[in-house]
């Protein structure tokens, strides 16, 4: 019986844990921020996606900065193990003004960038509960990668969402060949790491002679 009521506590429970979840709280990391006004400040920093906000904490006091104020910073993730690299953009995908945001350059290539952004997403997962020894459905939190693709000669920022019908379209003029190579090399639309690879060689095949 105690196992039952503690089950149930448990189902009704996670909703609200999972919401006040932030991974992006005490991501804390040494890294470097490049300021508008020229200057370089280096000390712990933490960036939170989901404000876009930056914080750095000088001499124990903790200073927040927002993409108005910031060129570019990086930090060196010990998760990854090695260094991230973020960048001041304007971008709307909803309007003509365009505010500066952050973004993740992935792939900084001299005719097609590919950026990312990260986000918390709440989603459904079955769960084993050993005092039943039944399934249930609970929810998790994760950070997801929603990426972007960058035109170096307009500037111009155009959100990708994983599609091959849409990513063979941003890279038309070389289509055929990039095709190919996604098919050879048994590439995915949407991985990370296989998306690099692919804009990468798109800037090899514009940049070849």
């Amino acid at each position: 019986m105690k196992g039952i009521i503690l089950w149930v506590a448990c189902i009704m429970a996670w909703p609200a844990m999972a919401q006040h979840q932030n991974p992006f709280a005490d991501r804390w990391a040494k890294g470097r921020l490049m300021l508008t006004s020229g200057d370089t400040l280096k000390s712990t920093i933490n960036y939170n996606p989901s404000t876009d906000l930056l914080q750095i904490n000088l001499d124990n006091t903790i200073k927040t900065f927002s993409a108005q104020k910031i060129n570019s910073f990086d930090f060196f993730d010990t998760n990854l193990n090695r260094v991230r690299y973020y960048t001041a953009l304007p971008y709307s995908a909803n309007s003509d003004y365009k505010p500066l945001v952050f973004f993740e350059t992935l792939l900084n290539g001299p005719h097609m960038a590919l950026l990312a952004r990260e986000s918390v997403v709440v989603e459904s997962v079955p769960m084993y509960d050993g005092f039943t020894n039944r399934t249930f459905l609970g929810n998790r939190t994760r950070i997801a990668n929603q990426f972007y693709l960058m035109d170096q000669r307009t500037g111009k920022i155009k959100k990708y969402n994983a599609s091959k019908k849409e990513l063979l379209s941003a890279l038309k003029d070389k289509q055929g060949p990039v095709k190919e190579f996604i098919k050879e090399n048994k590439l995915r639309y949407n991985d990370k790491d296989d998306l690099i690879k692919i804009v990468d060689y798109y800037n090899h095949l514009k940049s070849a002679r």
